[in-house]
Order: structure tokens, then sequence, then C-alpha cells
């Protein structure tokens, strides 16, 4: 609270150019001076450098008893040419709406005490709210990326709405409320996210843009109108939950809730056969998950667990298993007893070796072990006779040396090969082949001509072109041609205008003669053209690159 007992800075008066607006929204007692004098005589806490250069020297109004007002105009009151602000020191209590409407920016706002109205609505000002905050319907904290919000007590209110703003609080001191636009933590699980749609009478949003209508929502706020539907709202656990009730698919997707643990509700769910839980921060699995007895489906994805999770293991039905971005380093013995588990992806797991264990799995048929955290050395040097699917990407040091006759999708990309992967030249079911960002490949062998049923293909094409190269153009079956190089093209890059059966073209890098792609739009087989980063693809209109660089 306020200290109103150090000395007492001077009180500046200016009757002639006083807001009589002031006096008739807030008949108590006011004095004026600046804000740095105001630092000096009260104790209003920390502030960031900015507020103090800002408006030091600017003059604010400043309460010192507790306020009580019918409904508040922020900018109407206390942003002019002679105010540029106000302090609450003790309690201030609207019945009706605080409103503080400017986005762009707006006058420095400080209540000391406990703050309550119906309605609160800050937008592009700076304020410092010390205490408690409640509104008994709406706080919106924040709308656009001007001003500040900060607030130290406690937060209750029957909806609270925040978009692209600098709202600082402490997320367990949300005690009550309906929460949009705000992300939950580890910290609070139960403070979940809701969708506009789910919450939000439809006038209130546009759905379009996921954001909502200003006007009418100040309108709403200005008459004491809730924003919220007036139908059963549920929470977004309580509508997944429902979904999986009532859906045909026998699927439950709780995912991204902040969970810490399952729901109860999730083990009366007995006819399940997919769950997920991937990115909750769950660390453990209750032994009550072996009674959904015809599961076969589940994804742990970016969870928090340490090791691999016992209760899994007397699991006879999973199929699939996704415990990929846990910090996993060894998989159990025991998971060779899951005869049916046909996939299993490792992504960004703390993995150093190849798992013996998946050697056990005899059905087997699709593996993810890339983007290991630690610096494998993953050398598959026996058989996976199912295995159709092989991720080792960015795993540097990986290596196949056993047969897999079945392999029909193999991404090394980034592995460091040093040369062609010898016993892949026997995979003649592959149908899809990344090697990209290996650029120390010195030639492919003549066995790619046996790849008969290869459909995609992706390379890096360094400045010095492998020798045959040309054997690619043996692939009838190949439609989908990614390739990515450094810098700019190499010269012989026009060279996979050779390879004859692609009709889509991927390009990771960067090309700037006009030449080389007018060379590729005169291919009259493509289809398909795309340049690719790590944000995505991004597809290029062929007819109308055609027409700007006359292709005919």
């Amino acid at each position: 609270m306020a200290n109103l007992n150090k000395p007492k800075a001077p009180v500046q008066h200016f009757p002639l150019m006083i807001n009589p607006l002031i006096k008739e929204a807030i008949p108590e007692e006011s004095n004026f001076m600046t804000f740095k004098s105001a630092v000096a005589q009260y104790d209003l806490g920390n502030f960031p450098d900015y507020i103090l250069e800002n408006y030091g020297d600017k003059t604010i109004c400043i309460f010192e008893k507790d306020v009580n007002a019918k409904s508040l105009e922020i900018d109407a009151l206390f942003l002019s040419d002679f105010c540029s602000g106000v302090v609450f020191l003790k309690n201030l209590s609207v019945d009706g709406f605080f409103i503080q409407e400017e986005t762009d920016y707006g006058p420095l706002v400080v209540v000391m005490g406990n703050f309550k109205a119906k309605n609160i609505f800050v937008s592009g000002a700076d304020c410092y709210f010390r205490g408690r905050v409640e509104a008994d319907q709406t706080l919106v904290a924040g709308v656009y990326n001007h001003g500040e919000l900060n607030i130290s007590g406690i937060i209750e209110a029957e909806l609270i709405l925040s978009f692209d703003h600098s709202f600082t609080y402490v997320r367990k001191n949300i005690r009550k409320g309906i929460v949009l636009g705000l992300s939950p933590s580890i910290d609070d699980p139960e403070f979940q996210r809701y969708e506009m749609q789910d919450v939000l009478e439809r006038k209130y949003y546009l759905a379009s843009e996921d954001f909502i209508c200003i006007d009418k929502v100040l309108k709403a706020l200005r008459i004491g109108l809730s924003l919220l539907k007036s139908s059963v709202i549920l929470t977004p656990l309580e509508k997944r939950l429902l979904k999986a009730k009532q859906s045909n698919t026998r699927k439950a997707d709780l995912s991204g809730l902040s969970l810490k643990a399952i729901p109860q509700a999730v083990f009366e769910l007995t006819d399940l056969t997919e769950l997920n839980l991937s990115f909750n921060y769950i660390s453990d699995l209750p032994e009550a998950l072996a009674g959904l007895t015809q599961l076969e489906k589940i994804k742990l994805m970016d969870c928090e667990f340490q090791q691999f999770p016992d209760v899994l293991l007397r699991m006879k039905t999973l199929t699939e298993i996704d415990l990929s971005k846990n910090a996993i380093s060894v998989l159990p013995e025991a998971l060779a007893n899951l005869p049916d588990l046909k996939k299993i992806s490792l992504y960004k797991c703390h993995l150093t070796s190849f798992p013996q264990v998946l050697y056990e799995l005899k059905s087997l048929e699709a593996l993810d072990l890339s983007y290991q955290e630690e610096t494998p050395g993953l050398v598959i040097d026996k058989p996976l006779p199912k295995l159709k699917i092989l991720n080792l990407s960015n795993s540097f040091g990986a290596s196949i040396q056993a047969l897999l006759p079945n392999l029909q999708k193999l991404n090394m990309r980034n592995c460091s090969l040093k040369a062609f992967p010898e016993q892949i030249k026997a995979c003649k079911k592959l149908k899809s082949l990344d090697l990209s960002l290996n650029r120390n490949i010195p030639a492919f062998p003549v066995e790619i001509a046996d790849f008969q049923n290869l459909e995609e293909l992706c390379l890096s094409l360094n400045y010095h072109k492998p020798d045959n190269f040309e054997g690619w153009n043996a692939l009838p079956k190949l439609k989908q041609l990614l390739v990515q190089f450094p810098g700019h093209a190499p010269d012989w890059f026009l060279d996979i205008l050779k390879i004859e059966q692609w009709s889509t073209l991927l390009i990771e890098g960067n090309i700037e003669n006009p030449a080389i792609w007018r060379e590729i739009l005169k291919r009259k087989s493509l289809k398909k053209l795309a340049k690719v980063n790590q944000f995505g693809e991004e597809v290029l209109d062929i007819e109308k690159g055609r027409k700007q660089l006359k292709v005919v």
C-alpha cells in the first residue's frame, strides 16, 4: 500500500486547466503533481525505466482515499495535454465499467489497493494494479501490442481475455474465470485455454481472424452485458471427453491440455482404441490404463517421461506407441512382450545406441529414431524383416549394416554419410528415399537402377556432380524430386532435367538466375513446383511463371 507518511512533495494547482469531467466522475478530492514527485512522495512500487522516463515530468492525478465511481472512461478523464495519468492510492470500486479504449497509447493508471468493477477493458495504456482485481463480468486485459498491464494480486472474473498484449500476472493468481488468449503452464494445469466459438456469443468475435469485435464488445461492456454464451459452457477437457464418448471412432484426443495426470473419466471409456495425450505435463502412467483392453494406439509426444512407462509393457493390444520428445534413453527388454507392436516413434529422445530389443519386435513396420538429443551411434546390424518405414534423419553416424528386404521409405537426411549406404542397394521395394544434406556422397552405384518402385527422391546437389547421377533416369515410377543445395545452384543443376520421369520438383535452395527457372518451366510434364525451407513449402504458380518468363 502507499506510504502516506513520507514528507509531502509540493502539490501543483492548475484550477483553470483541470478537466471538469474528473470531478463529475469522481467526487473524491484529488491532487495533481508530476509522476516523478508522486514516486518520491508515495510508495508506488517498482516501475520499468521507460515508465519513469516517459512519465517522470508529466502531470498525473492523485486520489489518496478510497474511490467509488459509477463508471470511468479513462481516456476522456486522464489523457489530455495537461494530465497524463492517474494514481489511486487506496481501493478503487466502479459500479459499472472501467474502460481505457485507445489502442495506440493511453494514460498511466496505477491502482495501489484492490480494484473492483463490473467490466474492465484495458487497451494501449500502461496500467499497474497492485492489489486484487475483480470483474463481475469481463476483464479485457489488452487487445493490442501497445501499452502494458501488470496485475500483482488475485484475479477473478467471469471471463478473461487478452490478445497480443504485454500482460504480466502470476498464473496461480487467476482464481476464477474462463480464459481466452492466454496459454496454460505446468504450474496450473487446470488453467485451460478455451476457444472463442465455445465461449462467446457469435456477434462478439470474428471467426476468420480468431479475434474479438472490439466495437461490439465495448458496447456490451458499457451497458453491462455478458459476452458469454447463454448455453452451458464446457471446459476444453470436458468438450474433448464428451466428443470421445459420443464418437463412433473410439478415439480420445486430450493433447495440449496441460494435464499432469490422466483424468479419471478416460478409464471409463473402455472401448477406446486410440488415445492421444501428447503435449501435456504427464510424467507417469497409472496401472488403471491397462484396463483399456482394446487400446491399440497411444500418443505421448512431448510429455515429461524420463523412462519408458512400465504399464505399457502389459498392454498386449498396442500396435503403435509414440514417445517422441521425451527424455528416454533406454528401452526395456520387456518391450518384446508386445507381439502386435507395429510402429514406435522415439523422435528427439536421448538414445545413444540402437536399442537391441527392437530386433525382437517381429511385427515392427515403422520406426522413427530421428533427431536424438545425444550423439548416438545408431547402427542397425541385424535384420528387421517386416520394417517398411525407417527415419534416422539428423542422427550423425547412423548406419545400416543389415538387410531390410521390405523397406519402402527411408529417411537418412543429414546423417553425415560419406558414401551411398551399401545395404540399401538391395532394398528393391523402396518408394521414398531421402539422402539430402549428405554432401559427401561422391557417386551413386549402378544398383540404383534396381529401385524400380521409387516414387520420391531427395538429394543434395554439391558443386561437384556425383558419378552415375544419370542412373536415376532408369526409374520408371519416379514422380517427385527434392533437390537441396547450399547457397546458389551448382553449375550442373540443370542436369536434373535429364531425369525424365518426375513431374513434381521441390527446391531447397536459392535460384536467382532466370535462365534456370526458364528451363525448369519448359518441362511439359511439370505438375508442381515449390520452394522448400524449414517452415514448409511455397507452391509456385507454374502458368504464371511461364507467362512472366515467356516460356512457350
